[in-house]
């Protein structure tokens, strides 16, 4: 089962749920669930999982998936962000090659990105409140003193109180580069700006997915209509 948030014009956000492979959405929304973080918190304090509450909610309309993938117009059904998180933290120097490129592209602390690679703390930082997130077809941002703005796609992991799994969603990292690389302590302010996180569309619920680190990140940047990179990793790489 996925889990995502969506908009109708007169009515605002709404819950929307999907199963197996079908493109149909179901809207959830109710008194107690008017988000999906509502659905989380419920299914916590209720101790059951997600898919018997979403079993207890009457299903109030039903969309297709390709209407609401759309980008952002406020007099048509459409995608939000799949959670509003409180917070979202970042792990990094998460792939080999990752922390051989920092350490050859930073001026200074040369070996610490290796370093860390292998080390049992792994690198932590913070990325960003819901206000700075960017939900699907929506726009990212770029710091105005960067000049090195890169796309970073990750497998995101959508963790309860108990820092138990929920679910898993795409998150797009967008990292000013260059002004990490000038000096590793500036990573708050090469990670931390309006509009520097995208997440969604969905979250996949824990129980859908059978092997979290076989699954396939793809991204494709698209400028004026035209593919100007495309790429992709296995999280097994991780």
């Amino acid at each position: 089962m996925k889990i995502l948030q969506f908009y109708v014009p007169c009515k605002g956000l709404r819950v929307g749920i999907m199963e197996g492979n079908s493109d149909e959405v179901f809207d959830i929304t109710s008194s107690g669930v008017q988000s999906t973080l509502d659905l989380i918190k419920r299914s916590i304090l209720l101790k059951m999982p997600i898919e018997s509450i979403v079993k207890s909610q009457e299903k109030k309309g039903k969309f297709s998936y390709s209407e609401l993938n759309i980008m952002p117009d406020k007099t048509k059904p459409h995608l939000l962000l799949p959670i509003y998180p409180p917070e979202v933290w970042g792990c990094g120097v998460t792939y080999k090659r990752s922390a051989e490129m920092r350490d050859d592209d930073t001026t200074s602390a040369k070996g610490i990105y290796d370093y860390v690679y292998s080390a049992t703390r792994p690198e932590l930082f913070f990325k960003a409140t819901s206000s700075r997130c960017s939900g699907p077809n929506d726009y990212i941002c770029i710091r105005s003193d960067s000049v090195l703005t890169a796309a970073e796609p990750e497998l995101a992991y959508v963790l309860g109180d108990g820092k138990e799994i929920i679910g898993y969603t795409i998150c797009n990292d967008v990292s000013a580069w260059d002004i990490e690389r000038e000096n590793p302590l500036y990573l708050p302010q090469s990670k931390i700006f309006y509009g520097c996180c995208a997440l969604g569309p969905v979250i996949s619920l824990n129980s859908e997915i059978k092997d979290p680190y076989n699954l396939n990140i793809t991204c494709k940047i698209i400028r004026n209509g035209s593919v100007i990179f495309f790429g992709g990793v296995n999280s097994s790489k991780i």
